[in-house]
């Protein structure tokens, strides 16, 4: 979420007309909607997903944006960085699969390699690992990012402002990577698998079904297999037929004392991760105050 406002000290100017304040606030207001039109034209939002999802689960985000307003997610094993004491980035190294003949001759004829033999191999054979180095220019204020394809280095520039989003959940200081928010509650999530687990293999084996018939009082294994409807031949006693029987877990008090186990901890992580349904407030007079 992002919005432009004018300056405090611009509205805090007496001498400058209220009028013209609000027209810059309304070419603000146009600017928003400019950014928010080419930022919806790349699907941002979908990328944004990802990179937020790696940030809670892995506690690490890295993403890109590239010359079209592009945003590029990479995965945890796909770069490196290393922080300064302030937890500040120093530097960071990337590596993506490319292929070659994108790039240009003056590129290819850095990186040792030759258009005519990159052609006649299949795409999945020719791509190679391109590595990208971003590191910050104390002295300057600005970031050197070289890039090296087949062991050669073949780009180098110096932007003002690194196209590299690197974001951390928890920040430790002394440590290069944060830790995510699945490594804070990683007790419950190891206590609700295993616990869940459990229940799904009590649920399947009292699922299962299991005939047991007495051959001693008249019983047939057979019988079991007839179609709905038949008459099979056995001993009644007290109106109930006596040899056959289905055989059951019997395991439904400890199910529940584990079912009731794993509620709980379902909904305390549901209040860590702020479920709207575990995280609201209950009761006769809740308002809507607390509720928001």
């Amino acid at each position: 979420w992002f919005t432009f406002q004018p300056a405090a000290k611009l509205l805090a100017d007496r001498t400058i007309d209220q009028d013209l304040i609000n027209q810059f606030d309304d070419l603000l207001y146009t600017r928003e909607l400019l950014i928010q039109g080419k930022l919806g034209e790349t699907n941002y939002r979908m990328k944004m997903r990802t990179a937020l999802e790696n940030l809670v689960v892995v506690g690490n985000s890295l993403s890109k944006i590239t010359d079209d307003y592009k945003i590029k997610n990479f995965r945890f094993d796909n770069y490196v960085w290393e922080r300064g004491n302030d937890n500040e980035l120093l530097w960071l190294i990337t590596v993506e699969k490319y292929d070659p003949v994108e790039l240009m001759d003056e590129q290819l004829a850095l990186a040792d390699l030759r258009r005519s033999e990159l052609a006649s191999k299949p795409s999945a054979d020719r791509r190679v690992e391109l590595f990208t180095k971003c590191e910050r220019q104390v002295n300057s204020k600005s970031w050197l990012i070289r890039q090296e394809l087949n062991q050669h280095q073949i780009a180098e520039s110096e932007e003002k402002v690194t196209p590299y989003i690197a974001a951390g959940y928890v920040e430790v200081p002394g440590e290069h990577y944060s830790r995510g928010f699945v490594e804070g509650a990683l007790g419950y999530f190891r206590s609700f698998n295993g616990l869940h687990k459990a229940l799904l293999d009590g649920a399947v084996a009292t699922a299962k079904i299991l005939a047991v018939a007495d051959e001693s009082k008249g019983a047939n294994p057979r019988d079991f297999m007839l179609a709905n409807g038949a008459a099979i031949s056995g001993r009644i006693e007290s109106g109930e037929p006596t040899g056959y029987a289905f055989l059951q877990a019997k395991k439904n008090a400890d199910l529940m004392y584990a079912m009731n186990l794993t509620d709980r901890i379902e909904k305390r992580l549901g209040q860590q991760m702020l479920l709207e349904s575990d995280a609201q407030p209950t009761g006769e007079r809740v308002t809507a105050t607390q509720v928001m």
